[in-house]
């Protein structure tokens, strides 16, 4: 399974600084909306600390989470680089400080700089290996292997450092595109098997090792 790298660990440390000082740092509390699915506003978000969720709000309010990403990764380059509105909705998930870089800025420093269009093509890159992994594991994998790999990915890029992935079965459920009911038979299969332990709210990886060795032997191999 590709693992995307954050944006800042790809880069020099002088770049990183310089990077997030030419942004405009803003603080979010738990759970408040950071921005709206549909808006046109250009910049480079960067996750300074914290993780952030992105999802749509469904008819009810309730926010349905698709995806979580945590510290030095970064987000909103679709309306850079494809002047495209902004897919998902994003809210903070705990304390989270995130640096959001103009346009100008980001190709001030683009211009100048080799190393971070290096960077950003590297993230962009593994992000779209990713989405077409996604699509073939519709065809190729159980839905078991599929639900493991969401929950690999959402440790991986939410920097959930104690392996306890904060995410309901609704969100993983609209994820995948499956019923909450099948969803949950394949949660319980995987805890079976001792790979995991459910919670409320959460998922408990019991041994990252062993997981990740478990989804090597199998997805379908490539």
């Amino acid at each position: 399974m590709n693992e995307t790298r954050p944006l800042l660990a790809l880069l020099p440390k002088s770049l990183a600084r310089a990077l997030t000082a030419s942004g405009q740092e803003k603080h979010y509390k738990n759970g408040q909306h950071i921005h709206t699915r549909g808006t046109d506003h250009q910049g480079l978000s960067i996750i300074m600390n914290g993780r952030v969720g992105f999802g749509i709000y469904g008819e009810d309010g309730g926010f349905i989470q698709t995806g979580v990403l945590g510290e030095g990764h970064c987000f909103g380059e679709a309306t850079l680089f494809l002047n495209k509105p902004r897919p998902y909705d994003a809210d903070a998930l705990g304390k989270t400080t995130v640096v959001t870089v103009s346009k100008p800025q980001l190709d001030a420093l683009l211009a100048r700089e080799p190393a971070l269009t290096q960077a950003l093509l590297v993230t962009l890159t593994s992000r779209l290996y990713q989405a077409l992994e996604f699509s073939d594991d519709t065809r190729t994998n159980t839905l078991e292997v599929r639900v493991a790999k969401v929950l690999l990915r959402l440790q991986q890029e939410g920097c959930f450092g104690d392996n306890v992935i904060r995410v309901r079965q609704v969100d993983l459920a609209f994820a995948l595109g499956q019923s909450r009911v099948s969803v949950g038979k394949a949660l319980t299969t995987l805890k079976t098997q001792g790979l995991l332990t459910l919670g409320y709210g959460e998922i408990h990886i019991s041994d990252l090792s062993l997981f990740k060795r478990w989804i090597a032997q199998h997805q379908f191999a490539r």
